[in-house]
């Protein structure tokens, strides 16, 4: 759901959303000049704007490029992925469309940027579901058939802009009905090899020189397979990485541990060293003994006299208390040295300890660049994927004849006829709520369904009203059929929870059928649970008004006018 469409610049009118039908008016005025337009004041700004916050690539000529909005930051608040609660913050700016900044709400710090293609991943998982990348499938399509452009996106219910081929729309279409995706991929397949071969037989009248240059199919296919294993390794690592906080300080403290832990080794190699020294020393020192003198001089057959023999035993003294003073200073240094052993081998269990957890960091995450290096080599090999594919699809279209191609398209619609038989409780719910929707329009002696038809070429969805009114019979099959669509897919939870229109929807649409679409709106919004976005100029509105539909609950703010420069959605009045 979308709550609030804003700007960081003071003079831009904030728009305020509420569950329900939302109705964005500009009114106009008795002093407006015949020359101003009320279509300048902003209701069709909003679409775009919704566009470029929700992942569109803006181009150079687009509202947000220009001076005067270039470097205002626009913002967009939006329910986050549904069952989480959260709410989403989206700011983008002009000036740097190739990122956003994206922050939960509430949230204490300021968000994190993020580049365009991840955000659109993002809205791809959180609004539609697609965790996994689908062929065929684009967030960026989906959300163009639940927020049409007024450039061409009300020319067919089944396209979002001119010139759009079916088998493009198609796959993104069944996907909101609840219907085969693959199917309609499969038929994407089948007319770009189909296209592909066309063009091929008019740039060349040799297949073999062409066949040299794309490849063969049996080694494209094997590069496929490889390149398809790399892709599902780095989405795995990618998935299972870890951002470390402080992953640099990490890696210094694990070197200081490292550098601390060698020191301690050197330190213990040392004292070892020296504790065989003091052993052995321990081991050496004995007491003097001077009584051999004595034998001797006897032996000579001199006697010594009392004093001589009292100086001996003084001298034989002194040397013990030596002795045992040294022994006593080696036992000491002995057991200093023991206890320096053991208080280092404890210290480096500690640090051990620490290293092990430190590195266990290390080893299930990295720094966020490590990331950001994994993101980059996938996105790198996906694009291969896709030229290989590209190349794949030229090879086989340059080997398949005419009467294959009849033969896979006959095939393909055999499985289509099938897989529509079984899924026909999810085209029964789909017909009931159109013809709900077109009965509400017309009547009940009016018949509206879709039609949801196999062909040779492709799997055709057509949305069929039965009605005399050709003028607006188109916008209002595009507003019944987009109905469908949104409340389909979110009551499956494959869409978010909101349709956005603008007001070119109900040009040349009958006032009694605007208001059946107003009424149908309020009715169905409040009974489905979702949102519904109106953009209209106020002298439409009035006509429904007329008629007896209450507006006044659903007008939001700010009510644009032109009987002031400062009453348009940007608060000023600029030149694109």
């Amino acid at each position: 759901m979308l709550h609030r469409l804003a700007a960081d610049d003071p003079r831009f009118r904030t728009v305020e959303f509420q569950p329900g039908l939302n109705i964005l008016v500009a009114q106009s005025t008795e002093h407006s000049a015949v020359t101003d337009s009320r279509n300048g004041l902003g209701k069709s700004s909003v679409i775009e704007l919704l566009h470029f916050l929700l992942g569109g690539q803006p181009k150079t000529s687009d509202l947000v490029r220009c001076d005067a909005l270039r470097n205002w930051t626009f913002s967009l608040r939006l329910n986050g992925r549904p069952g989480t609660g959260e709410q989403l913050s989206v700011q983008r700016t002009g000036a740097d469309p190739s990122t956003v900044r994206l922050q939960a709400i509430p949230s204490v710090v300021n968000g994190h940027r993020l580049r365009l293609a991840d955000w659109q991943r993002r809205i791809e998982a959180d609004l539609f579901g697609l965790v996994e990348p689908r062929p065929g499938l684009s967030g960026r399509m989906l959300l163009s058939f639940l927020i049409r452009r007024a450039s061409g996106g009300f020319n067919s219910p089944v396209q979002s802009f001119p010139k759009q081929r079916d088998v493009d729309a198609t796959p993104n279409l069944a996907y909101l009905l609840g219907l085969d995706v693959g199917l309609a991929e499969k038929y994407k397949r089948l007319a770009d090899r189909r296209v592909a071969r066309q063009d091929l037989k008019k740039a060349s009248s040799d297949p073999d020189l062409l066949g040299m240059v794309v490849g063969t199919t049996g080694d494209l296919k094997g590069e496929i397979g490889v390149l398809k294993n790399d892709i599902e390794q780095y989405r795995e690592q990618a998935e299972a990485f870890q951002v470390v906080p402080q992953y640099e300080d990490l890696q210094d403290r694990a070197d200081d541990i490292n550098q601390t832990i060698r020191g301690l080794l050197d330190q213990d190699f040392a004292d070892r060293r020296n504790l065989e020294v003091l052993e052995q020393a321990i081991a050496d020192s004995v007491d003097p003994e001077v009584k051999y003198l004595e034998q001797v001089y006897e032996d000579l057959g001199i006697a010594l006299p009392d004093e001589v023999s009292r100086r001996f035993d003084e001298v034989r003294e002194f040397h013990a208390a030596v002795v045992r003073n040294r022994r006593a200073y080696l036992q000491q240094d002995l057991l200093d040295t023991r206890a320096r052993l053991t208080d280092r081998s404890a210290q480096r269990e500690r640090l051990g300890q620490e290293l092990a957890e430190v590195m266990k960091q290390l080893q299930n995450g990295g720094a966020l660049e490590g990331l950001q290096v994994l993101q980059t080599e996938l996105a790198k090999r996906q694009a291969e994927l896709a030229q290989l594919e590209k190349r794949l699809a030229v090879a086989e279209s340059l080997q398949a004849s005419t009467a294959e191609i009849k033969a896979a398209e006959a095939e393909l619609r055999r499985q289509a006829v099938a897989d529509l038989a079984e899924r026909s409780q999810q085209i029964d719910e789909a017909n009931k709520l159109f013809l709900e929707l077109a009965r509400r329009m017309y009547g009940n002696a009016h018949k509206g369904y879709l039609s949801i038809e196999p062909t040779a070429t492709s799997l055709k969805i057509t949305p069929k009203i039965d009605a005399d009114d050709s003028t607006g019979i188109n916008h209002v099959s595009i507003f019944c059929f987009d109905m469908t669509l949104a409340i389909l897919a979110k009551r499956g939870r494959r869409g978010p929870d909101f349709l956005v229109h603008d007001s070119h929807l109900f040009d040349g649409v009958d006032e009694r059928q605007l208001k059946h679409a107003l009424e149908a709106a309020a009715e169905l919004t409040e009974r489905e649970n979702f949102q519904y976005v109106l953009t209209i100029n106020e002298d439409d509105l009035d006509k429904a008004v007329a008629l007896g539909f209450d507006a006044e609950p659903y007008i939001i703010e700010p009510r644009l006018t032109d009987a002031d420069p400062r009453g348009g959605l940007f608060g000023f009045r600029f030149d694109r």
